[in-house]
């Protein structure tokens, strides 16, 4: 499958504000995400090398905890990187990127994906840093209610949802603090490495 992006819609990606006044969830999360998360001087100069135009495509959805993670960091490392030009695309609007990454095995969001100034892939980084996986897979063993709840056949879906809401917020909180103690550097990191590549 030929890659759904390029020159002519690409400007139909959303902006930064355009996605945050359009969210139903995480609207004041991430404002205030957006407000308070930063890069350190080390982390900005990682990005300083970049002198030529990259296109930062992220796919996500408005709901998506890992977004409301990650997306401020993207955005941080481009406010120090002039030439990276992000736009954000709706997983459900934009059907052709999503069955392009399923095609690839890419199923989870938020998927941020480096093009080149024609469009070409330099590299796509999915959904967390590699650290912040194994942070949440402890989590998850130390909640065993949570992954019982996911598997009942017992529960409707809304009912799993409202069961599911308040680990879900106790977890948000606990990883907003393990972002503020390392795992934000580890996504940084991992992007630059990816980035560098250009």
């Amino acid at each position: 499958m030929e890659f759904p992006i390029n020159n002519n819609n690409w400007q139909l990606g959303l902006e930064l504000d355009q996605f945050v006044e359009g969210m139903q969830t995480h609207y004041t999360d991430m404002q205030r995400r957006l407000k308070t998360v930063n890069l350190s001087e080390a982390e900005v100069k990682l990005f300083n090398k970049l002198d030529q135009t990259v296109h930062g495509l992220v796919m996500t959805e408005d709901w998506c905890g890992d977004s409301l993670m990650n997306l401020p960091i993207l955005v941080k490392i481009a406010e120090g990187a002039p030439h990276l030009d992000l736009r954000i695309f709706l997983r459900h609007k934009w059907t052709d990127l999503d069955a392009y990454f399923k095609e690839r095995n890419v199923t989870n969001i938020p998927v941020f994906m480096f093009l080149d100034v024609d469009f070409k892939e330099i590299g796509v980084w999915v959904e967390r840093s590699k650290a912040a996986s194994e942070r949440l897979g402890v989590w998850v063993s130390a909640h065993p209610e949570y992954e019982a709840i996911r598997a009942s056949s017992e529960l409707s879906r809304e009912e799993k949802r409202a069961r599911l809401a308040p680990l879900l917020a106790e977890r948000q909180l606990e990883m907003e603090n393990w972002y503020q103690n390392g795992l934000q550097s580890t996504a940084v990191v991992e992007i630059a490495e990816l980035i560098q590549a250009v």
